[in-house]
């Protein structure tokens, strides 16, 4: 069935629960879908969902509700790439908006290791990460929502969060072959807190393990030999238990959905 089949009404309401790219995706379909994907109604939700987790710094809503579609739309382009001042009749007064958040963690400045934004969710989530534990938090609120312990001399971590759930998935890969041996995916329901264990594999090896990063299905992780020069890289499918090992003489790669490189 064609999209257009549906009528505009309910395709309003679907896009209504979708974000800006798709809303975008979908005015680039062909004219008639392109003026329900611009409906300022549309982009007055979408806005509000973005000013909502602090993804955007936005005027009152009355304010909003004065604007057409073609400025609610430059509101969000103008947080994405900045003031246009090139433009002609462009004000220099447009800025990039800014805002500053600022929440206790109730972490030692002297115990923490490092933090980092986590990609996704509007960027509405940090990981801080001491000397014992992983720390997740929702810093809009400051709110703790996940917490485990992992010694950061012994345990490495890369997390993956799907732009479509509400679910953060933390990969735990053990360093040394002195440790733990199992590496574990652990879904973490960031409304709940609640984590669950999806995925353990006990991988007996002399080999110290590095760089791990997770993604969708895949997760991948290097095999440090005692050769320096070379390294092995191993690829696994967590769904379906199969894996692939990848030799390398460089000590770095890059995964992109459905590819690495």
């Amino acid at each position: 069935m064609a999209l257009e089949a549906l009528g505009d009404d309910i395709l309003l309401q679907v896009l209504l629960i979708c974000d800006v790219y798709t809303a975008l995706s979908v005015s680039l379909v062909n004219k008639p879908l392109r003026r329900i994907a611009l409906a300022k109604q549309l982009w007055l939700s979408l806005l509000q969902d973005l000013g909502s987790v602090g993804a955007l710094d936005l005027p009152e809503k009355t304010g909003l509700e004065r604007c057409s579609t073609t400025e609610l739309v430059n509101h969000v382009r103008r947080g994405i790439v900045g003031p246009a001042a090139w433009l002609p009749g462009s004000s220099p007064s447009h800025t990039a908006p800014c805002r500053q958040v600022t929440f206790d963690a109730g972490v030692d400045v002297e115990d923490l290791i490092d933090m980092h934004i986590l990609r996704g969710g509007y960027s509405r989530y940090v990981l801080l990460r001491t000397r014992e534990r992983l720390h997740v938090y929702e810093f809009a609120k400051g709110r703790r929502i996940w917490s485990c312990v992992t010694d950061y001399r012994t345990t490495t971590w890369s997390m993956d969060l799907p732009a479509t759930t509400n679910v953060l998935r933390v990969l735990l890969l053990p360093v040394h072959h002195s440790g733990p041996h199992d590496i574990t995916i652990r879904d973490v329901d960031l409304i709940s807190g609640q984590s669950t264990e999806i995925f353990s594999l006990e991988l007996v090896t002399g080999l110290e393990r590095w760089m791990p990063r997770i993604l969708g299905d895949f997760f991948v992780f290097a095999l440090q030999p005692s050769n320096p020069v070379m390294m092995f890289f191993l690829l696994v499918n967590w769904r379906t238990e199969e894996y692939v090992v990848l030799n390398s003489a460089g000590r770095s790669y890059s995964t992109v959905g459905g590819f690495i490189a």
